[in-house]
């Protein structure tokens, strides 16, 4: 935290620098208290939204990866019952023609 001081000082500082409404101005955007943010104030909030982000997108992307999980298994399942109608047809195509061929 800043004292009285060092806000006169400063406020002098930019008062000189830039003029009394620029810098009345700049004052004006302290905060309460006139504690500015640091770069440990920025990188602990960035790593706080980090955390948020990763939790939040993780469950999704876990959500994400059970569906296609169980869509792959319901294909698995399509698949295995397409082949094996296939192969049946086939094997009762060759079958008729076979039978058909003895006939004639």
């Amino acid at each position: 935290m800043s004292t009285h001081a060092e806000t006169a000082s400063l406020y002098a500082a930019l008062e000189q620098a830039l003029g009394r409404e620029p810098a009345e101005t700049l004052m004006e955007q302290l905060p309460a208290g006139g504690r500015v943010a640091t770069k440990d104030d920025l990188r602990n909030e960035l790593d706080s939204l980090e955390n948020s982000l990763r939790g939040e997108f993780g469950t999704r992307f876990d959500r994400i990866d059970d569906r296609f999980d169980q869509l792959h298994l319901s294909m698995h399942g399509y698949v295995r019952t397409f082949v094996i109608a296939q192969v049946t047809s086939i094997f009762g195509a060759v079958g008729l023609f076979f039978g058909i061929n003895q006939l004639i």
